[in-house]
């Protein structure tokens, strides 16, 4: 089926476009609120929603009335609590009202039902002072949604080639509406109507964008679940355009009881697609691919969870006032922002256990290191008396600096030993790589050096394909061993990889080569003084996270060394041909030396060299 698709020019001019009109509508409400922030008060007609989400507010015009202010014109004017109260403008029910004590505070028309019975009434708005959590709210919402905006550009800008890109930039731009989403302090208006309606008919939008992107992030394995997302996606979207229907019918004034039903519906239905696209992604891809879906799994629980739990009934428990629903919902977001940009856009991804790893090493060094000064001062304390002041400061500074000294060299032991008994597989991992590199200069062919390196490397990458590439005369690479499907035979010259590597000689991501035929996750050069004689690609390892700092520091060692001897073999090579042409070369001079003898013994006279046609001397 043919299907239109903005170009990835106009698709950039639509989010620079929207980015702009975002932020302007948000300077300008966080510009109102400023000053009611420090002023430490708001309008208020005696009748507060508050900021929590309730069931029986969702979808409905007619609010009930929970908490009612004693002296308030709304109390004065015979309301009760359990009446029902609407406000005539209905989006000036997530405003807070204007205070001006020269024009005179801002007043709303509204209409409270007292046993089914409408009763017209104006208000004027009185001071009310802050609760410590509205003052949260606001705050926290403005605080995500400028990451918000900046996020949707830096995605919508960088990857405007792909699909799932688009769907987060979008998500990202839908989430900083929020901002409006429990009250504000703009005016009433078209401003004001523009940016709350925009906010109310992109909240399904940020749900299906979320589905969208986890499940078109990368392939979904295995197939019935693949088969599932391709059937559930339309229906989902269906779901999602009765949605901003609903809203959009609530925006204009009407009532929607079914509001809150369908927008549980929504997100536990994009909560479902979204967990099984992360999770078919994650079972289809290996190395770092595959750590960039842990990574996105982790920051959609952070921000997702919580945000769900705050449509869930039941769930508004306060502290002191506070509902710690939405403050989990919006410390969640803040965590979830970061974590998917952090996951799309960098180019290498935080290790865990590595982490792990150094943390728990250096702990234990530092934690030796302080007993060993402890119990060394222990001991000396027993001949230094305590009168001794001087005397004690100087054994202390003696100490310490015995351990400062001691300490570069006890450290890599300590280290090395605690690797190897915490890490063992890692450990035992290494050391057999870094045996084949002393093995290497034993090696009098070059095959066999290239077959021991590439089985030496399977083994450390527990079969992860390795693809070694030896120059040619011609100045391309060939391949001389192989094992990871559909890499190219042949690289050329002017390759990227190739001249990404003639340049260093630290590891390469292909992830950040551009215009390759190479296929894999990283490559490593073979050179010697600044000449690219080889190179060597490894693959993504299999069901396990990416290529570890010290796993990348023992490849580049291993396969620099064999590098090296390679270049040994080819320069004894070259001065064993060199050696044989030279005894050649003297053997054809002793040859023709006898034969001008022989000349000679039989003419009496020396005879004139000479040479036929061609001949040349080596």
């Amino acid at each position: 089926m043919w299907r239109m698709r903005l170009s990835d020019r106009g698709w950039k001019w639509l989010v620079c476009s929207l980015s702009a009109i975002t932020v302007l509508a948000l300077l300008l409400e966080f510009s109102r609120g400023l000053e009611p922030l420090i002023e430490g008060r708001y309008g208020s007609i005696g009748m507060e929603e508050g900021v929590g989400i309730l069931p029986q507010r969702m979808g409905r015009h007619k609010l009930p009335i929970e908490h009612l202010q004693a002296d308030s014109e709304l109390a004065r004017a015979g309301a009760r609590v359990g009446d029902r109260l609407s406000f005539d403008r209905h989006l000036d029910r997530w405003r807070k009202l204007e205070l001006d004590p020269v024009r005179g505070h801002e007043q709303v028309k509204v209409t409270l039902w007292q046993d089914g019975q409408p009763q017209p009434l104006v208000l004027r708005a009185a001071p009310q002072p802050f609760m410590a959590v509205e003052v949260f709210d606001y705050l926290g919402r403005f605080m995500l949604a400028g990451p918000a905006v900046l996020f949707a550009l830096l995605i919508g800008l960088k990857r405007p080639d792909h699909t799932a890109y688009r769907a987060l930039s979008l998500c990202f731009l839908y989430m900083s509406l929020s901002f409006f989403f429990t009250f504000n302090f703009l005016p009433a208006g078209p401003l004001f109507s523009a940016a709350k309606l925009a906010q109310m008919l992109t909240f399904p939008l940020i749900w299906y964008c979320t589905a969208r992107f986890c499940v078109m992030y990368s392939p979904v394995r295995p197939s019935w679940l693949k088969r599932m997302l391709k059937l559930a996606m339309p229906a989902f979207a269906a779901l999602v355009g009765l949605g901003v229907l609903s809203m959009l019918w609530f925006g204009l004034g009407f009532e929607a009881p079914w509001l809150g039903p369908l927008t549980l519906l929504t997100v536990l239905f994009s909560m479902v697609l979204s967990y099984a696209g992360l999770f078919g992604g994650h079972q289809s891809c290996n190395g770092e691919m595959r750590q960039r879906h842990d990574w996105l799994l982790l920051s959609l629980s952070f921000g997702s969870i919580p945000t769900m739990l705050v449509w869930v009934p039941g769930t508004d428990i306060r502290v002191q006032g506070v509902p710690l629903n939405i403050v989990l919902a919006l410390c969640g977001q803040g965590f979830m922002y970061i974590g998917l940009l952090y996951a799309v856009l960098k180019h290498r991804v935080f290790n865990f256990n590595f982490a792990v790893s150094r943390a728990v090493v250096f702990s234990a060094i530092s934690l030796m290191v302080l007993l060993a000064f402890s119990i060394v001062k222990w001991l000396t304390g027993h001949w230094i008396q305590a009168h001794e002041h001087g005397k004690s400061m100087l054994v202390d500074t003696a100490i310490a600096m015995v351990i400062i000294v001691v300490l570069s060299r006890v450290q890599i032991g300590m280290e090395a030993r605690i690797k190897s008994l915490l890490f063992s597989h890692w450990h035992e991992n290494e050391q057999a790589l870094r045996r084949f590199a002393k093995e290497a200069e034993h090696y009098t062919g070059t095959e066999g050096l290239l077959s021991g390196l590439h089985k030496a490397l399977e083994r450390f990458t527990g079969e992860a394909g390795c693809v070694i590439y030896l120059r040619l005369a011609g100045g391309g690479y060939a391949q001389a061993f192989n094992t990871i499907p559909c890499s190219a035979h042949l690289l050329d010259a002017d390759d990227g990889l190739v001249a990404g590597l003639r340049s260093r000689t630290e590891a390469l991501p292909l992830s950040e080569v551009s215009q390759t035929e190479a296929q894999g996750a990283l490559a490593f050069a073979m050179s010697y003084r600044g000449t690219l004689n080889g190179l060597v690609v490894l693959g993504d390892k299999r069901g396990e996270s990416s290529y570890r700092p010290d796993e990348i520091a023992v490849l580049e060692f291993v396969i620099q060394r064999v590098g090296l001897e390679l270049q040994a073999l080819a320069a004894a090579k070259m001065e064993r041909e060199l050696s044989r042409l030279a005894k050649t070369n003297e053997a054809q001079r002793e040859a023709l030396a006898r034969l001008e003898r022989q000349q000679e013994a039989g003419t009496g006279q020396p005879q004139a060299r000479s040479l036929r046609p061609g001949t040349q001397l080596l």
